[in-house]
């Protein structure tokens, strides 16, 4: 068995493995979505693939693939990655625990999100922090919420006290200075949002519509990224941001902003995967709560379709330095969001 970098004359076979593991992803085989994901992005500086590949002669036995990112940890720049697509045939186990050591051991930190009953075991094994990435969800449409997940009783989300829609500007490409995290100094690590980045993540990605929001006032490297989510089957859509650095003062007059736009799009909600505790209190006096709040737990986070009954939030893996074995579980500093977890989705 050959453990390798995945080059240009694997993609077929590699493609025609992925329609066998994930037959419902359709844009897995969308060789744009293959170049953008393990190719193009603009941390992966010599071209290759960020993928690799166990071969046995013409066959794939197995499959790993990673995205670089660039972690900042206490001001000082990390190597991290966030791997993605983990896969060994039955009775090639041993060579997965393998393709795991190439892809991740060059990097300071490893990112890992929506964990599968198959990697569990070995996270657990390693000793590294496991834990659930929270969601906050605000319900604007409590009618609706109510007939499309039975059992929730939500509060209506109303615009915050002295927010000024008007203030905000929703745009297709992210600012020059992209995001940073100036107006919450307790946000002591984060992903390097810089506009290289947000443009490979937001707007080059084939087949799908993020939006920028941007608000007059606002210092550099505030702003946020969202997207709005069709529930299939049903006149309604969700609005899911995917990154937050508005500060509390320009914050008010984003979410103004927001719960305008949402009412002109039938918007039932809004949500946000997010890790840094400082964020959590803020939309929290905004009116938002947590998916863990028996009012809101019957809300599904999956809406193409819409599931029957709430699944799990999103479980995080953290690896790094120290970290294995520690029983560490506060991460409350960290900024880590549904956008990185999110990485490998297509508009349907």
């Amino acid at each position: 068995m050959e453990i390798r970098r995945c080059t240009e004359a694997d993609i077929p076979a590699v493609q025609e493995a992925f329609a066998t593991v994930y037959p419902r992803s359709d844009y897995l085989q969308d060789r744009a979505h293959f170049d953008w994901q393990f190719r193009d992005h603009p941390l992966n500086r010599d071209g290759s693939y960020t993928l690799f590949v166990a071969r046995d002669g013409d066959a794939v036995r197995g499959f790993y693939g990673y995205v670089p990112a660039g972690l900042i940890h206490d001001g000082e720049p990390m190597t991290a990655c966030e791997p993605t697509r983990w896969w060994v045939a039955e009775g090639a186990g041993f060579h997965g625990l393998a393709l795991f050591e190439r892809v991740t051991a060059p990097f300071d930190y490893r990112l890992f999100y929506r964990c599968s009953e198959h990697s569990r075991p070995l996270f657990d094994r390693l000793g590294m922090p496991r834990f659930l990435l929270p969601r906050l969800i605000g319900v604007i449409d409590t009618v609706a919420a109510e007939s499309l997940f039975p059992g929730a009783r939500p509060t209506a989300l109303t615009p915050p006290e002295a927010g000024d829609p008007s203030r905000g500007r929703s745009t297709t490409a992210p600012s020059r200075e992209g995001l940073s995290f100036g107006q919450w100094p307790a946000i002591r690590t984060h992903l390097r949002l810089d506009n290289d980045y947000l443009r490979w993540r937001y707007v080059d990605i084939p087949g799908t519509d993020y939006r920028f929001l941007t608000c007059n006032g606002a210092a550099p490297g505030e702003g946020a990224v969202y997207r709005v989510e069709q529930i299939l089957g049903h006149p309604y859509s969700v609005l899911r941001l995917q990154e937050w650095t508005f500060g509390p003062e320009r914050g008010r007059d984003a979410l103004a902003c927001l719960l305008t736009e949402a009412a002109r799009l039938r918007v039932v909600l809004i949500d946000f995967f997010c890790l840094a505790d400082p964020l959590i209190a803020w939309f929290r006096k905004q009116g938002f709560g947590l998916q863990t709040d028996p009012a809101l737990s019957p809300i599904t986070w999956w809406f193409r379709p819409l599931h029957p009954a709430p699944r799990p939030a999103m479980e995080t893996v953290i690896d790094g330095p120290g970290l294995r074995h520690s029983g560490e579980t506060a991460f409350g500093s960290w900024y880590l969001t549904g956008g990185n977890g999110d990485m490998d989705r297509a508009a349907p």
